[in-house]
């Protein structure tokens, strides 16, 4: 409650022209009112920062909370892997408290895992698991800025979605012949 007064304060705003979630999560991003202080960007660089009306402080807020949060731009999200034998099962599943990626190509390997693309020695992942699906690949590795996303909301599934639609809007806005 004290963030979100002082965020109304700070930004000469009315406390009843919120709408938020039972939590307490506002504006269109849905931002708790500390996140909401700390991330919101005003894209017009107007003193007040609008993240209930103004898609463009919006698109700039969510990006400017996932670089604070470890975006590196032009690096890939996730990547499909294919998965040889059954020692993957060994792996412990991803969870909220533990989706930072700590796995190398190499340990990768040794767990009969392998990327469908290249990616940077340096690079670590997270295995991914997402059970069966006729219609996109099975398993996963995130990478930093699968992580990002989960800084944001610490699910795989959000985090996976949020990926795949963004490869649907990118994938729309390619030039014909692409």
């Amino acid at each position: 409650m004290e963030k979100f007064l002082l965020l109304t304060r700070e930004n000469h705003i009315d406390p009843f022209y919120f709408k938020g979630s039972y939590a307490g999560a506002i504006g269109q991003p849905q931002f708790m009112p500390s996140s909401y202080r700390h991330y919101a960007y005003a894209f017009d660089h107007s003193k007040q920062k609008d993240l209930q009306d103004n898609s463009d402080h919006v698109i700039a807020s969510v990006a400017n909370y996932l670089q604070k949060n470890g975006w590196q731009r032009g690096k890939p999200v996730a990547i499909s892997a294919t998965v040889s034998g059954d020692k993957f099962t060994e792996l412990p599943k991803p969870t909220r408290r533990h989706l930072r990626p700590t796995l190398s190509a190499q340990k990768l390997a040794d767990y009969g895992i392998q990327a469908d693309k290249e990616i940077a020695p340096d690079d670590l992942a997270l295995f991914i698991d997402l059970g069966s699906d006729k219609y996109q690949a099975k398993y996963w590795l995130g990478l930093n800025n699968f992580y990002s996303i989960t800084r944001y909301n610490p699910s795989v599934n959000y985090a996976m979605a949020v990926f795949q639609l963004s490869q649907q809007v990118e994938q729309r806005h390619q030039p014909q012949g692409k």
